[in-house]
């Protein structure tokens, strides 16, 4: 559900795909936390920190059904 509320967020023109540009502006919006059009360090640090944190919840997920187990 997740994937496909991103998807069409990112797919901009509605043709059924996403291109390059179309995703390169749909990661920077996500990042974007407050709109203005510029990446904070702390827009950046939340990210990192998000990112090690599936990482590590990832190791505890042995049998990929994304729960902890």
């Amino acid at each position: 559900e997740a994937g496909r509320a991103f998807f069409e967020r990112a797919d901009r023109d509605n043709s059924g795909g996403i291109t390059a540009d179309e995703m390169r502006a749909a990661i920077f919006d996500r990042l974007d936390r407050n709109g203005d059009q510029l990446l904070s360090k702390r827009e950046l640090r939340v990210m990192a920190r998000a990112d090690r944190f599936r990482k590590r919840a990832g190791i505890l997920d042995r049998d990929s059904r994304d729960a902890l187990d």
